[in-house]
């Protein structure tokens, strides 16, 4: 089937759903078969910053590459998470915490984060991803085309992310470290 890249986060301009598209066009213009799957909570105020994306998305002859499925429950989230080869919210801000980036690795599915903010401290400790450089849009499609390409990397990544985060995250130390806060 189609490969599919996968965001999961507010949208917004900050968590970076613009960059993703240039991307996403990056990779069609190279010849290669991929969609975006989106999924979110979208807020009235971000209403005008998506219907713009949405028009340049139909512009660049996209539209049928693009798919925002809107908010999702946790079982529906899981679900998306496995529909997907790749993962990625490319924040323009560094975030502090990026939740999104562990639940895509729980479920085995490797990631491509910006090199800022929490996602360096994720990806060095669970090894289930590949980071470039922010805001670098040629950066981000050429880190998803790697991706695309070798399957074993992107298996090894998925695996490596999933028993990582059992170990490092597992319910009970995520509750005691909230706690402790």
């Amino acid at each position: 089937g189609t490969f599919t890249i996968g965001y999961l986060a507010r949208i917004c301009h900050d968590k970076g759903l613009h960059l993703f598209c240039d991307a996403l066009a990056i990779l069609r213009e190279q010849g290669r078969v991929c969609r975006v799957r989106a999924a979110g909570y979208l807020s009235a105020s971000d209403r005008p910053y998506f219907e713009k994306l949405r028009r340049e998305i139909a512009r660049r002859g996209l539209k049928t590459h693009f798919e925002y499925i809107g908010e999702v429950d946790r079982e529906a989230k899981f679900a998306f998470l496995r529909s997907c080869q790749v993962f990625s919210v490319p924040s323009v801000y560094r975030e502090a915490k990026g939740l999104y980036v562990l639940e895509a690795l729980s479920q085995g599915v490797p990631v491509v984060q910006p090199r800022h903010g929490s996602f360096p401290e994720i990806i060095e400790a669970t090894g289930g991803g590949l980071l470039y450089e922010p805001g670098n849009v040629s950066a981000l499609a050429g880190a998803i085309g790697r991706l695309m390409d070798d399957g074993a990397l992107r298996k090894k990544l998925g695996d490596e992310g999933r028993r990582r985060f059992r170990e490092l995250y597992p319910a009970e130390i995520m509750a005691d470290a909230a706690w402790k806060a």
